[in-house]
């Protein structure tokens, strides 16, 4: 009895001077330290009473022998795809027509694929219903010249890309791609206001199909090229002579977060029907500055010129009769937005839009009441709405605009109100 309690004694020493070992010790045991512990209280006999130098042999053998390959994991392709999306919906009421409509306005879904990071594929299918406010049988896209092709109408974007030297160095696009030669975005969720500028409506591409090259160059400047499109909005357009253009651009943010920009684009091509005698020029500048979550202003010009046009007629009609002038139009839009103090998630927004067409080229024409007017030769608007954010993604607009017109004819100027717009929108992004 003497002898068992003293070496109670003595082993009860040895675990008060040992050292605590570190959590991942205990965890994971070396690979040459087999535990000693017994598993599930099953003891191997022969294994304790091996020689300790039998046992020293046994684990220099384990370490010599070769590790087996690690198995590779690959996720399925479609968990690597990048997908996004939006659509919007509300409601429209306009004066003195006294009409009123619900809307679904867009809905779009985006797909991106980068591939070993040096390209990538992209596709946006979109269906874009015509503003609450058109009549029927008049397009929602720029300028009216989509053509009502199946494909341009559900395929926004459809292109892939190539940037060996990263998503920040030069690229090389072919496909269907956004414009994007002024300030205003085309989807509802990448713009301030329900309603879209004259100037974008009415005097700037939304799409192309071709080839771009986008470079990046030192202080904050890009050079962009459209080495080769088909032109405005135009899917196949097969002729002898392509659209070009090009853009630069100056794009800044302080320390602050605050951006400054400023683009100038230039574009000449052949437009309307594949006819190589005539051509299109048009110039769009852009003015910027954003100072995040606090204040917005913002401004684009542009001025176009294409000759053989019957005056009066929308652009790209091949039903057009009369005598062919050279066209010139001007437009501004300018937009100015702040946010509330301390009320994040509550904004103003007003932009003004000027747009001259004095041959009736451009097809300034948006509600019933301008059909029944003719074509029209100038235009303005004023809009202001507010927007709440109501979660993340999700945002709620109510906008009024006051549109304004000068007269059907060149020597029968009259300036009137043609239409009072109130509209509520809610805008989800995922």
């Amino acid at each position: 009895m003497l002898l068992f309690t003293a070496l109670l004694f003595v082993a009860a020493a040895d675990v008060r001077s040992a050292e605590p070992q570190p959590l991942g010790d205990l965890l994971v045991a070396p690979a040459s330290m087999p535990s000693s512990e017994p598993v599930q209280g099953f003891v191997d006999e022969g294994a304790a009473s091996q020689p300790s130098s039998q046992a020293a042999a046994v684990d220099a053998e384990k370490d010599d022998e070769p590790a087996l390959p690690q198995r590779v994991v690959e996720r399925p392709w479609y968990q690597s795809l990048g997908l996004s999306g939006f659509l919007d919906a509300g409601f429209a009421a306009v004066w003195p027509d006294q009409t009123n409509t619900f809307f679904v306005g867009e809905v779009e879904i985006d797909v991106k694929k980068t591939l070993l990071d040096v390209a990538g594929l992209r596709i946006d299918l979109n269906l874009l219903n015509r503003l609450a406010w058109q009549p029927l049988g008049v397009s929602s896209v720029p300028s009216f010249i989509n053509f009502g092709l199946v494909f341009d109408n559900i395929v926004e974007q459809a292109y892939a890309e190539w940037f060996p030297l990263g998503e920040s160095g030069p690229r090389l696009r072919l496909g269907k791609f956004n414009a994007v030669v002024g300030f205003e975005r085309q989807d509802a969720a990448d713009r301030f206001m329900i309603s879209q500028s004259l100037v974008f409506l009415h005097g700037s591409p939304a799409n192309f199909t071709g080839l771009m090259l986008h470079v990046p160059l030192p202080v904050s400047l890009s050079f962009t090229l459209h080495a080769a499109i088909n032109g405005w909005d135009r899917g196949i357009a097969p002729s002898r002579n392509k659209t070009i253009g090009a853009m630069f651009t100056f794009d800044h943010r302080v320390r602050s977060g605050t951006r400054f920009l400023l683009q100038l684009t230039g574009i000449f091509g052949t437009e309307r029907f594949a006819n190589e005698k005539d051509y299109r020029i048009t110039l769009f500048g852009t003015a910027a500055i954003d100072m995040p979550n606090r204040f917005l202003f913002a401004t684009e010009v542009t001025w176009g010129t294409e000759p053989g046009v019957v005056p009066g007629s929308f652009s790209d009609v091949l039903a057009a009769t009369g005598t062919p002038v050279l066209a010139r139009w001007f437009g501004v839009s300018a937009w100015i937005r702040g946010v509330i103090p301390r009320v994040e998630w509550l904004s103003l927004t007003a932009r003004y839009d000027f747009f001259n067409d004095p041959q009736r080229a451009r097809g300034l024409v948006q509600t019933i009441s301008d059909v029944n007017e003719g074509a029209l030769s100038q235009r303005q608007q004023v809009s202001a709405n507010v927007a709440a954010t109501i979660t993340e993604g999700a945002l709620v607009r109510i906008e009024y605009t006051g549109d304004f017109i000068q007269g059907r004819e060149p020597d029968r100027v009259r300036a009137l109100a043609v239409a009072h717009r109130l509209a509520l929108q809610a805008v989800y992004r995922f």
